[in-house]
């Protein structure tokens, strides 16, 4: 027997069944007597992929949704895409532009708090030095920093620029060093 004409069938669980034209169906008689019809189909996620749906929801620094009814499969691609864009999107080194605490655990509560940061100018800000990225147990994006965890949200910036600016204004009390060669050296600098 053979596929006369394309058939995608959904399994329900997001993914779509496509056999194309052509295609051999091979029929097996089962033990019981009953008999099964086996083709070879190719499997697709229907509607959007697991790897485009984590990473627009990483990109906007949002939990991991829900994944109760998606296959091991779905999970598995959905968080390793997630956790990479997560890496990808987190600087070196971060400020806050509200108030924050710093937590001894990734799972937030008032009692782990180890330090609080008031809301304070740019250049007078707390600056945090990342190692990582961690994602507490309701699936929250975390910032593992010196002395613990910080949230990942929108409040958190980036404390270096990351393209290039005709103008930059100095912000530092003690102004900033000039070298004059590629290669520089604490004795050739000019202030």
């Amino acid at each position: 027997m053979i596929v006369q004409h394309k058939s995608v069938v959904n399994n329900g669980h997001g993914y779509n069944y496509t056999a194309n034209e052509n295609t051999i169906i091979k029929v097996v008689v089962n033990s019981d007597g009953t008999t099964t019809m086996h083709v070879v189909a190719v499997k697709t996620h229907a509607g959007e992929s697991p790897e485009s749906a984590d990473r627009n929801r990483a990109a906007k620094l949002l939990p991991v949704e829900n994944l109760k009814h998606k296959d091991a499969d779905y999970v598995s691609r959905y968080m390793k895409a997630y956790k990479a864009e997560l890496k990808r999107k987190a600087p070196s080194y971060v400020y806050s532009v509200k108030g924050l605490y710093l937590h001894s655990s990734a799972h937030f509560t008032i009692k782990n708090r180890v330090k609080g940061y008031d809301k304070k100018p740019r250049r007078l800000a707390h600056v945090f030095k990342v190692r990582g990225v961690v994602l507490d147990h309701n699936k929250y994006p975390r910032l593992k920093v010196n002395g613990g965890y910080i949230y990942f949200n929108k409040n958190i910036r980036d404390a270096y620029y990351r393209t290039n600016h005709p103008l930059f204004r100095v912000i530092r009390k003690t102004g900033v060093l000039v070298h004059t060669e590629t290669r520089s050296s604490i004795t050739s600098r000019d202030v």
